[in-house]
């Protein structure tokens, strides 16, 4: 799938520009970005014979005319253009060729056409110019170039490669929720509203999950429960089993149909076993299926399918994500019955496994193996649908169902209200579901992330847990250095949204917990590294709902993706320096550190800070490093430790304050400012739009001061 980069396609177009022979015309544009070129579309017609019409790819001079040879070229039989004088869009497949970013390049449209007579006619506009570039022209066949009408732009669009890895099949592609809709990355970077799930989703009335599956996504939303799909085709007849035609059945899952006119499809999904259906499928050839013509196949047990495609409909490509019902095959209790409810689902060993129905809280449920569609529970094989309560295998949970976590192919945890459980091995198979831990439940859906090692993260009613990789024993990582951890963080379901996500680049974990009514939020950063627990906060426009790594195609995509409060989506960016909000005004960041309670002497005594001195980032004239800018500090003292963290905590009144000039090590670094105390505090940061800063060392003199009163 191609992408769209830039275009100017205004509908005030015309057609009145004769090309032929040494008659050739250009089109400069700006590069939006770095991008490798692939294709251009020109609207035009043609009269009689233009003989061959080339395209090309051009560097411009100090100009912006056409310089050199041409970059990359795509040709056309000028026949093949019609000679409708209302003109059509054509596409010339270029060899790719790398452009550069925020530079100038020009297509030149030309053919070898004689005369006139015999010529091609690109559209343009009459009345809206095309404000990064300019339309050129040359009579001499491209030796030299001048300036053409000013605001009369050709109609035109660039693409680049689809989202696809050199040398790879697999396309991705990112989707999003947001209340009431779905969103889908259109081309790299580019979220587009799908249009058929406004109004069809209500992620205020129930918890949404989506996972991906066989190149698709499964929404569950309570008691909606959708499919976004991006790999099958659709078709459509009046009567799915024709059996005036010959039919003796419907076309069953995997089965190949063929097209009277060669048009071939394997079956995926159907909407109804008999009368009127869509069809959902992968196409085996580039043969379309048309209006009207018989489709016939046979099913693996020989029977006969036969149907018309409906009259005025053909075939519906995936350009545009198909968004339909998740339902049983042909949705016919043939094929079992779904539950009601779903808020949780994941993809584990091909089986898109679901959970959550608030009336069978206990609950789990997996459909066939590679079959999304077959949820008939008295099948007896290794594949079959399986639900919990129902095996000898694998039994009841018991506790309330909150997320079910794919660990890998041979092990799949069930994170429930009060404790942790695990399949080993595939339950219809001899898989066993066994008790992980009695004591820990998880806090919420989206609790926990894996790191890049593969170990996993949850944010349990004990602490945070890390299960490692090869599934062993859990570690409480925060039951000896802060206990009371969960206590303070004071999450309440119904009220606050809890989201937990590991960050690639920093090696750390984020912890969200967002007010659903308001945006305000409470954060943690646990450092993976340093086995640090620290806190954050956000502004309410940028409180998180959801996190997402995105393993893009395009590096330049790789990211951590943030749904936040404002339907926005967000990633970390270390060169910014303020926070961007929706009105694409910025907020402050207000960062800090805190150093303390710090002893002024031995128990009991006290002691006497005569001076401070920071020492900020930079300052070293030439280098290419970031300098620090100012640095405000505070300073509190007290007769105990607690007393000192308290004040850290309010962050008022301080004994002494002032602000560090930076960078480096300046005349404004150092401060006499005399404090008595058993203990001291500091608090260093910037709280300022548009600046940042970096402490390298803070250095604090002092004397004793005697017994503590």
């Amino acid at each position: 799938m191609a992408i769209e980069r830039q275009s100017h396609t205004t509908n005030t177009t015309t057609a009145g520009y004769a090309l032929y022979d040494d008659n050739w015309k250009g089109q400069t544009f700006l590069t939006v970005a770095a991008y490798t070129i692939d294709s251009v579309k020109i609207k035009m017609y043609r009269k009689n014979d233009p003989g061959i019409v080339t395209v090309g790819i051009y560097e411009v001079d100090i100009n912006l005319r056409p310089t050199g040879v041409a970059l990359t070229t795509a040709t056309m039989t000028g026949t093949d253009i019609t000679d409708d004088t209302d003109g059509a869009v054509y596409e010339f497949d270029l060899t790719n060729y790398a452009l550069t970013a925020a530079t100038t390049y020009a297509i030149v449209i030309s053919c070898t056409g004689g005369n006139v007579l015999n010529a091609i006619f690109p559209f343009y506009s009459i009345d809206e110019g095309y404000t990064d570039g300019k339309m050129v022209t040359s009579n001499n066949g491209g030796v030299g170039w001048s300036d053409g009408t000013a605001g009369c732009d050709f109609y035109f669009t660039t693409y680049s490669p689809g989202l696809v890895t050199p040398d790879s099949k697999v396309t991705k592609q990112l989707v999003a929720a947001s209340l009431s809709e779905i969103w889908y990355e259109s081309a790299a970077g580019t979220m587009t509203q799908l249009a058929d799930s406004v109004g069809n989703i209500n992620a205020e009335a129930y918890a949404l999950s989506m996972f991906e599956a066989y190149g698709k996504v499964f929404v569950c939303n309570g008691t909606v429960k959708k499919v976004i799909d991006f790999t099958n085709y659709k078709i459509q007849t009046d009567d799915i089993k024709d059996t005036v035609a010959g039919a003796t059945s419907y076309p069953m899952h995997g089965t190949k149909i063929t097209g009277a006119g060669g048009a071939g499809m394997i079956v995926d999904y159907i909407t109804a076993i008999d009368d009127a259906a869509y069809i959902y499928g992968k196409k085996t050839n580039t043969t379309a299926f048309v209006a009207g013509e018989l489709v016939s196949g046979t099913n693996s047990d020989d029977t006969t399918v036969k149907f018309d495609i409906k009259a005025g409909t053909t075939e519906t490509a995936p350009t545009i994500p198909h968004f339909y019902d998740w339902t049983v095959y042909g949705n016919s209790s043939i094929y079992g019955v779904m539950p009601d409810k779903a808020t949780a689902g994941c993809n584990w060993r091909g089986r898109a496994l679901i959970s959550g129905d608030e009336d069978y809280s206990h609950q789990w449920y997996m459909p066939r193996q590679a079959n999304p569609w077959d949820w008939h529970w008295v099948a007896n094989d290794a594949g079959a649908p399986i639900r919990g309560g129902n095996s000898e295998q694998a039994g009841e949970v018991g506790d309330d169902v909150i997320t079910i976590i794919p660990y890998n192919k041979d092990y799949l945890i069930v994170g429930c209200a009060n404790s942790l459980w695990n399949f080993a091995g595939d339950p219809a198979e001899g898989g066993s579901l066994l008790q992980f831990d009695d004591t820990a439940g998880i806090l919420g859906a989206d609790a926990w992330c894996k790191d890049k090692e593969g170990n996993l993260i949850i944010v349990a009613t004990t602490g945070i847990l890390i299960i490692p990789k090869g599934f062993g024993g859990a570690k409480n990582l925060t039951e000896e250095s802060y206990p009371d951890f969960i206590k303070d963080l004071a999450y309440t379901p119904g009220t606050h949204k809890l989201t937990v996500a590991y960050d690639r680049q920093r090696h750390g974990i984020n912890i969200f917990k967002t007010t659903l009514a308001t945006g305000a939020n409470s954060c943690w950063w646990y450092d993976l590294k340093t086995g640090g627990l620290f806190p954050e906060s956000y502004n309410a426009e940028h409180g998180v709902f959801s996190a997402f790594y995105y393993e893009a195609s395009n590096p330049d995509y790789k990211k951590l993706l943030l749904g936040c409060n404002n339907g926005y989506v967000y990633a970390h960016d270390d060169d910014a320096k303020s926070d961007a909000l929706a009105d694409d005004s910025n907020s402050a960041i207000d960062s800090y550190v805190t150093f303390g309670p710090i002893p002024l002497d031995k128990e009991n005594n006290e002691g006497v800070i005569n001076s401070l001195v920071g020492v900020t980032t930079g300052g070293l004239s030439g280098d290419t490093l970031t300098d620090s800018n100012n640095v405000t500090y505070k300073m509190w003292v007290g007769r105990s430790a607690d007393e000192v963290v308290g004040k850290l905590k309010a962050n008022t009144s301080p004994n002494v304050s002032g602000t560090i000039t930076a960078p480096g090590r300046g005349r404004g670094a150092y401060h006499r400012k005399k404090v008595r105390g058993v203990f001291a505090g500091i608090r260093i940061g910037n709280s300022t739009a548009a600046q940042t800063w970096g402490l390298e060392r803070l250095l604090i003199s002092g004397k004793k001061g005697g017994k503590s009163k």
